[in-house]
């Protein structure tokens, strides 16, 4: 382990004695996670990140298999690209208040059942919860504007879904193969829909989407049983584009 310029870096399983028996000393003068810091390490299950701590490098926490529950700072203000991605084991967590865009964050963490995003939010980037297999219910702040490329591709847990009023983005294959998502709701909000969002999900049955929203050819590729579309606020138009074959 090594602190340079207060960053945490390259900790390793020796490091891990001093964070279990003395985690005051071990956190000491760290006022940044670096890239890679605990990258593999499967000896963790809870662990608690001090006050004080502003950013996580991108892949902190990667593949650290064993994690179960991470508790985050208040003064946190940035997660990096896939710091808690393919942390398999990880049931739980919620986001501090001054974190504001989170990319890859949990990728391929197949046990996740449980997130709190703050309102502050303004971005779910790319594949941020990228196969979260048991996650089956999210709240989306009505701050977030962009929810990207596969942000919840193959969240086969997820359930129904309702946007917050402010999002004008949702990319493509953004719920690709969420299978058990029945109905979903952006009739609050003016958006585009990008091509192959809900491409598979095979259950879905109900559509709710203002009048102003875009939806791109393909978006409901594969959704083969849908039958309800409801548009709100006739006085937008609403674009339905021509259908593309899926890649």
């Amino acid at each position: 382990m090594r602190i340079d310029k207060g960053v945490l870096i390259n900790v390793s399983y020796e490091d891990l004695k001093l964070l279990e028996s003395n985690p005051e000393e071990f956190w000491k003068g760290v006022k940044k996670i670096g890239n890679e810091a605990f990258l593999g390490i499967d000896r963790i299950v809870h662990l608690e990140i001090p006050e004080g701590i502003t950013s996580i490098g991108h892949s902190a926490f990667y593949n650290c298999d064993r994690l179960k529950s991470v508790k985050l700072p208040s003064s946190l203000q940035e997660i990096r690209r896939g710091a808690f991605s393919w942390c398999e084991n990880l049931e739980s967590i919620e986001i501090p208040k001054n974190v504001i865009k989170l990319k890859e964050t949990f990728a391929g963490c197949k046990r996740l059942k449980s997130v709190v995003l703050p309102e502050g939010l303004e971005i779910i980037g790319k594949a941020t919860f990228w196969h979260c297999e048991k996650l089956e219910d999210i709240n989306i702040p009505n701050s977030v504007k962009a929810i990207g490329d596969e942000a919840f591709y193959s969240c086969e847990s997820l359930k129904d879904f309702e946007m917050s009023s402010s999002i004008e983005d949702i990319g493509v294959k953004a719920f690709c193969n969420c299978t058990s998502l029945t109905q979903v709701n952006t009739s609050k909000s003016d958006c585009v829909i990008a091509d192959r969002a809900f491409l598979d999900c095979t259950n879905l049955e109900k559509l709710t989407i203002s009048s102003g929203t875009i939806l791109k050819g393909g978006a409901l590729l594969n959704c083969s049983i849908i039958r309800d579309y409801k548009y709100i606020d006739k006085s937008k138009k609403t674009t339905i584009e021509e259908e593309s074959e899926a890649e």
